[in-house]
């Protein structure tokens, strides 16, 4: 089949041509005489199928541009300027033009191009309908040219103003890019310095009571230490008064005894301690009869002490204190015994050796006489005969 605007042969069963885009009709058949209804019946073309016939045509007709029946179309008479500036030879060089005469009435101008000074080709233009995208055979549209030419600006000024709007939207890049690298690390400080106060608050000190627990019976003062410091932490008042109990055994196993009479004259109050599945790991109960042992002891080797120095008014308290702890009670007895025999004997009634005795520090007049009845009920040695003589 053959197309009737372009005259190229296209595939039977086309519907538009390949070549020009109008729509293929069938050769018209020998001349009919039909009637007047079918005839006003029939379809005929719409101003669509009119437009793209004639913008095809204008594209493929190489005379495109190079007669005054088919001239480029703009939209106003700067833009045939601009359009002017755009066109290059096909390997790139500009031209310079010159308007000739508009063709009578028709609203048709023709334009000379020139190339190296020289005349090159003719262009007709109308300034009549909407801009064409189409170019002339045989020439090119350089779009930058167009762009500069509207903008009332040389190509290379184009080029640069829009070298600089690039490098200028690189900088704005990187001034956000920076910027969000700083609100990063502003929020990332940010987040650090309350994690950094929130663990100081609730992290340090269970890092404190975690190594007071774990040096509790090994540095029981390091412990003690830290318990103090915690106060209410947790449990840190009962545990210090463990970390108080290893550390009297500590000085119990160091023959400290002086030292623990003067630091733990108080009594322990102290609770069991369990681990996480309830087993009780420290038995208050065990603890304090530990304590009571080493209390004693202590109190006993503190009173022998006092004897063998011969300060037998301080070894009857401390015995006095101990009770039946071990033979405290014989001990008890030898020191009243040397007591009131190494001491002058008071009178009772000289206000003079009450002053003093309660200036030494030793027992008041009524307890010496109290410590010598008691060896006689005892029976102890000679203090039947030395009482009698006392008190004759």
């Amino acid at each position: 089949m053959k197309c009737l605007h372009c005259g190229y042969i296209v595939p039977d069963d086309s519907e538009f041509c390949p070549y020009c885009g109008a729509r293929v009709e069938a050769e018209p058949p020998a001349q009919v005489n039909v009637p007047t209804s079918v005839a006003s019946a029939q379809a005929a073309p719409t101003q669509t199928d009119r437009d793209r016939v004639t913008q095809s045509q204008r594209y493929f007709d190489p005379d495109y541009g190079y007669s005054p029946e088919n001239p480029i179309v703009t939209s106003s008479i700067p833009m045939i300027g601009y359009y002017l500036a755009s066109l290059r030879t096909p390997d790139g060089r500009a031209f310079t033009w010159e308007r000739m005469a508009r063709q009578d009435d028709s609203q048709i101008d023709s334009y000379c191009l020139y190339l190296d000074g020289k005349p090159y080709k003719g262009l007709y233009f109308t300034a009549t309908g909407n801009d064409s995208e189409y170019v002339p055979a045989g020439l090119v549209k350089d779009a930058d040219a167009f762009e500069a030419a509207k903008q009332g600006i040389t190509l290379n000024q184009l080029i640069a103003n829009r070298e600089a709007e690039q490098k200028k939207a690189e900088q704005g890049k990187a001034r956000r890019k920076r910027a969000l690298k700083a609100a990063a690390l502003v929020c990332l400080l940010i987040v650090l310095a309350i994690g950094g106060y929130y663990g100081y608050i609730y992290g340090v000190p269970y890092l404190r009571y975690q190594i007071a627990i774990s040096s509790i019976e090994k540095a029981p003062d390091k412990a003690i230490e830290i318990f103090t410091d915690l106060d209410n932490y947790k449990s840190s008042e009962d545990l210090r008064q463990w970390g108080e109990y290893y550390r009297l055994k500590q000085m119990y196993s160091s023959g400290e005894y002086e030292a623990i009479l003067t630091e733990y004259s108080d009594k322990f109050y102290l609770k069991d301690q369990t681990d996480k599945d309830g087993r009780v790991i420290r038995d208050s109960a065990s603890a304090l009869s530990d304590v009571e042992q080493m209390l004693n002891e202590s109190r006993y080797q503190n009173a022998l002490k006092e004897i063998t120095v011969g300060n037998y008014g301080r070894a009857i308290s401390i015995l006095e204190e101990v009770g039946d702890y071990k033979d405290s009670r014989e001990q008890l007895l030898e020191a009243m015994y040397q007591y009131v025999h190494t001491q002058n004997v008071p009178n009772r009634n000289s206000i003079a050796d009450r002053i003093r005795n309660m200036a030494s520090g030793g027992p008041s007049i009524r307890t010496y006489y109290e410590y010598a009845k008691m060896l006689s009920d005892e029976n102890y040695k000679d203090s039947r005969q030395f009482y009698k003589e006392l008190t004759s």
